[in-house]
């Protein structure tokens, strides 16, 4: 995975942690993202 992907997802990661809601994560970034995670 490219570090500034991988980067870009980490944050997102903790902004999802942080608010809890499942919803957001598919608004913040599309499934593609999360595909190596």
């Amino acid at each position: 995975m490219v570090s500034n992907l991988d980067g870009r997802t980490t944050n997102t990661i903790v902004k999802l942690r942080v608010t809890g809601d499942g919803a957001v994560q598919s608004n913040l970034l599309p499934l593609e993202d999360f595909d190596g995670l």
